[in-house]
């Protein structure tokens, strides 16, 4: 009988460090691989009206995710996905490092973590690192300016107050709480403290080491 592999849920604000640290988790952990919530976000994927959705009670079952809990599904029996972002092939493994912004509170992908963290960043920080991130992905800094710009007026219209529902709706519940302004190498460490022995195994030291060359 196949064994489920075990899912290690990843939550964060924007900026907050998630990305950063499912990488990183990949490369310690010994047969490993990683999926994405953004990678599969789309128009269809968030509340029509979020306003509307905050004033009853944000709840998180809202946000439209069939593909995404299919693809967790399959890595779950052991099956290979095609990548939404870039149609490469994720193989299964016994490790799955989900990028889980919703953690738990969303049952549709939430049903199949085995252990959450989540990583509390202050909102200005996530939100400053957001717009450094997006000025030193492109050279064109008047382009970049239009985009920084609707972004904050996005953020200070419904980001902001969907970002502060996460402090009860993930954090609660969350397996492992971490401090957001830790260095990625402290969280990592941190993480893998935490992890259930009998369920992980760090990648050996010297293969780490050629995978981070």
């Amino acid at each position: 009988m196949r064994t489920k592999p075990f899912v290690i849920g990843v939550s964060a604000i924007a900026g907050g460090g998630k990305s950063t640290l499912v990488k990183s988790l990949v490369q310690q952990l010994d047969n490993a691989t990683s999926i994405q919530f953004d990678h599969y976000a789309d128009d269809q994927t968030y509340p029509a009206d979020i306003a509307t959705w905050l004033k009853n009670g944000a709840d998180y079952n809202a946000f439209n995710t069939p593909k995404l809990a299919a693809d967790l599904q399959a890595l779950c029996q052991g099956e290979p996905i095609i990548s939404p972002q870039d149609g490469a092939t994720i193989a299964p493994a016994s490790l799955i490092v989900f990028e889980a912004p919703l953690g738990y509170a969303h049952k549709a992908t939430g049903q199949f973590i085995d252990f959450l963290v989540f990583v509390d960043t202050p909102l200005e920080v996530g939100l400053a690192r957001m717009v450094l991130r997006w000025f030193a992905d492109d050279e064109d800094s008047a382009n970049q300016a239009k985009i920084v710009e609707s972004y904050l007026h996005g953020y200070l219209a419904m980001f902001r107050d969907l970002y502060l529902t996460m402090a009860t709706k993930v954090k609660p519940v969350s397996d492992l709480v971490l401090d957001g302004l830790l260095s990625p190498e402290l969280l990592t460490e941190k993480v893998m403290a935490a992890l259930p022995p009998d369920k992980v195994e760090k990648r050996p030291s010297h293969i780490n080491e050629q995978v981070q060359k």
